[in-house]
């Protein structure tokens, strides 16, 4: 659990300094779960890099049923704004990992909005699907997320 937890901790270090090294417009915190239970806490931080282009950078860490789950990852963000809607649609890559367990790289895709809700507040709702790779084999499956993100 010691890497694990080092590693998150300096993967959140690098999500503050890309959320202020390159002028986040979305940082936030949100819940995700899977089919089967799995609950992720997760902080994210979107840079734009055009007016409809973001890049994401997100730390998701389970603390019950598979404890010690990390993930890590980065995915670019294709969104268009609908006031106050702004749905995106996206895919990145990333790292499993998980004490005791396999550790594996990921691929996921994923479909969400943005919902303005009070200046600088807005919510996210999102579907991921991720796939993860590892030395048992490959595994595949949805989470639904939601949380709250600050914009800027």
């Amino acid at each position: 659990m010691k890497r694990e937890t080092s590693i998150a901790c300096a993967f959140l270090l690098l999500i503050g300094l890309f959320a202020i090294g390159l002028s986040a417009t979305h940082l936030g915190a949100g819940m995700a779960i899977d089919p089967t239970g799995v609950l992720l806490f997760d902080v994210l931080a979107d840079v734009a890099v055009g007016d409809s282009v973001d890049i994401r950078a997100q730390l998701g860490i389970s603390t019950q049923n598979v404890g010690g789950l990390v993930l890590l990852g980065g995915a670019v963000l294709a969104h268009q704004v609908f006031p106050p809607f702004d749905p995106y649609l996206g895919g990145g890559i990333g790292l499993a990992l998980t004490s005791g367990f396999s550790t594996g790289f990921t691929a996921e895709g994923l479909i969400g909005t943005r919902v303005a809700l009070f200046a600088p507040v807005a919510a996210f709702v999102e579907l991921r699907y991720i796939v993860r790779i590892s030395e048992i084999g490959m595994t595949a499956g949805p989470l639904f997320a939601a949380g709250l993100l600050f914009s800027f």
